[in-house]
């Protein structure tokens, strides 16, 4: 791909993207005069330009090949506009990231093809990595923006659809518990806080700050320093990574960034809304070797209704560990009370990565007038947070 301007602003050109699928699909066909491009879910990701294409096929065989593609195209653009001047500093970093994030994703979905993996992941046709030039790569997939969407993150996930979660997980978790090659893939070990952790440390600072104006009734001056005091700038997020060291058990596939905008769900009738039934799971660029506990923290923290949070993680981490015993056929490696010992102590990491996640929120959801959402995501987080202060006492005794 020549480094211009492409579609919608990437280095995607319509003539590459064009050869690459003929290539891909085996055909003829070509891209007809009402191809059009649009970008999509813009401001939801850090790394990538997502767009959607309609090719409008011409030739023999056009009416057999899908209508439309999703492309993901690697790009620091979206963290560039979102930081502006005080990413530069981060550049190089991000940078490094960015390169093993598309790599890693482009290798997972490799192993799922390879080994013919039942999960509820995109059907990807074609991707290509980075190019010893520096060229950053492409990911084409199937194209679900007219059957499936994400829900709002103001309402949580449903239960059903978490236990279906869990079950995925528990089909690459037994992949990973009987497969060592996953381990010797230097491409499946893209750590998300690698070259990111004065940016992000700044990023829990600013939210601690926002929190504190926004929910002042809510959050009294001691109690943010006591969160400070856990999850300040001086948390270092890495010790997520060998959690599952120190309890004994062996490192599992981890997705890295499970939360709800990266799980789409089936369109209801009308397309209006979404059901409770799981469509995919998507942006598998951060897996990396780690804990059972950490990607059920982070989705728990982050995506949960308070309610059902507290009165079901017991119930979907059994769930888990029933059906990852089933797909093993014997008991796994690590025992259900570890497995509660392991997510106990990943909460402090699950609360941390998603509070500027919701101090962004709650500040978007005033600046757009909405109070009583802005209430509920403010009462959400400081449940969250109420959770964590009572895991770390009991941790700590």
């Amino acid at each position: 791909m020549e480094k211009v301007d492409g579609l919608c602003g990437s280095r995607v050109q319509k003539e590459w993207l064009e050869a690459a699928l003929q290539t891909a699909l085996q055909t003829r066909s070509h891209f007809g005069p009402n191809f059009s491009s649009t970008q999509f879910g813009i401001g939801q990701g850090f790394f990538s330009i997502i767009i959607r294409v309609v090719c409008d096929w011409q030739g023999e065989g056009a009416s057999e090949l899908p209508a439309s593609f999703v492309l993901k195209c690697p790009s620091l653009g979206p963290l560039l506009q979102m930081n502006g001047p005080d990413f530069e500093e981060h550049r190089e970093g991000s940078f490094s990231l960015l390169k093993k994030a598309h790599a890693c994703e482009v290798s997972f979905y490799n192993l799922i093809k390879t080994h013919q993996l039942k999960l509820h992941v995109p059907k990807v046709y074609y991707s290509h990595n980075v190019d010893a030039d520096g060229e950053l790569g492409l990911i084409v997939m199937e194209d679900l923006t007219q059957s499936a969407a994400v829900k709002p993150t103001i309402d949580g996930l449903p239960l059903k659809g978490l236990e279906t979660i869990m079950e995925n997980f528990a089909t690459l978790h037994a992949f990973s518990l009987t497969n060592t090659e996953w381990l010797e893939n230097s491409e499946l070990k893209a750590y998300l806080f690698e070259g990111q952790s004065l940016l992000l440390k700044g990023w829990v600072k600013d939210s601690i700050e926002t929190l504190r104006k926004l929910g002042s009734d809510l959050f009294s001056d001691s109690y943010l320093e006591r969160l400070t005091e856990i999850i300040g700038p001086q948390f270092d997020r890495k010790y997520a990574y060998h959690v599952h060291e120190e309890l004994g058990i062996p490192p599992v596939l981890t997705h890295g960034d499970l939360h709800n905008s990266n799980i789409m769900w089936k369109k209801s009738a009308d397309g209006n809304g979404t059901t409770d039934e799981l469509a995919v799971i998507v942006d598998w660029q951060i897996m990396h070797p780690g804990c059972v506990g950490e990607d059920f923290a982070r989705l728990f923290c982050g995506s949960m209704e308070t309610d059902i949070r507290r009165e079901h993680t017991n119930h979907l981490l059994e769930h888990y560990h029933k059906t990852l015993t089933a797909r093993l056929n014997k008991e796994p490696p690590f025992t259900l009370d570890q497995l509660k010992q392991a997510y106990r102590r990943l909460f402090k990491f699950g609360a941390g990565t998603y509070l500027p996640a919701f101090a962004f929120y709650a500040q978007r959801m005033m600046g757009e007038g909405k109070v009583a959402e802005n209430d509920i995501v403010l009462r959400r987080c400081k449940a969250v947070i109420d959770d964590l202060f009572e895991i770390e006492n009991e941790l700590s005794r």
